[in-house]
């Protein structure tokens, strides 16, 4: 994974300085340098970064300013400003920015925030599942999953509310492989489901919608044990 990451910075010897720093600990990011804000805003409509440097003191539109702007369409995109001066440290963590440097931006920060936010998207990437549906690829985010059901040949998502036919005839132990995330059990021949979303368990798995997932009659304690698993798992992260 590349990082694709935005420098805007109107002054070259400090835009130079921190290109160097990124480059020397990400060697294969894609690193686009805006002079103004106003071009980088216009960047942004076309396309999305995964970091963004952003000097305060900008001509033209000022980097908060420009910031306040971003945020309006993108809320999630770490965000970290550079600056010399430290007297709008509190304005810029309103706009929800990860850190403030002042300049001459160090090396160790540079270093530790490309840490995390590589970190972060690996994350949300073991979060999403590619799939195809009806020859068009698209993307699935696996909190929002309730339960996979093949059924007549036919791969089907169930969400809270919605139902996405795949058009695929993939086995379900296939598709199993294409999810990383360890919520998900087989716990049937037709069906995995998604603990996140289970409300209780008798005799099947009974849904937050109030949907029934199967659990098989061969390896029922298996299942049964795997979501109890689940809970004490869930129950020990949040004391």
């Amino acid at each position: 994974m590349n990082l694709k990451i935005a420098i805007v910075e109107d002054t070259m010897r400090d835009a130079e300085h921190l290109f160097s720093l990124i480059s020397e600990q990400e060697p294969n990011a894609r690193i686009f340098r805006f002079e103004t804000a106003e071009a980088f805003l216009n960047s942004t409509l076309l396309n999305r970064f995964d970091l963004v440097f952003m000097d305060i003191y900008l001509s033209g539109k000022n980097g908060l300013d420009a910031a306040a702007k971003f945020r309006e369409t993108d809320e999630s995109t770490m965000l970290v400003f550079t600056t010399s001066s430290p007297e709008h440290a509190l304005e810029a963590f309103r706009l929800n920015a990860m850190q403030y440097l002042i300049k001459p931006v160090p090396s160790a920060e540079v270093k530790r925030l490309l840490q995390r936010r590589r970190l972060e998207l690996e994350n949300e990437r073991r979060n999403i599942m590619q799939i195809s549906v009806k020859g068009t690829k698209i993307e699935v985010p696996l909190d929002k999953v309730f339960y996979i059901e093949v059924r007549n040949h036919n791969c089907f998502i169930h969400f809270e509310g919605e139902v996405i036919e795949t058009g695929t005839t993939m086995r379900l132990e296939d598709f199993h492989l294409l999810i990383s995330n360890p919520n998900f059990f087989r716990c049937h021949r037709s069906f995995i489901v998604n603990f996140d979303h289970v409300a209780g368990v008798d005799s099947d798995f009974t849904m937050e919608n109030g949907a029934r997932v199967y659990i098989r009659q061969n390896g029922r304690k298996q299942c049964i044990d795997a979501f109890k698993s689940y809970l004490l798992s869930k129950l020990s992260k949040e004391v």
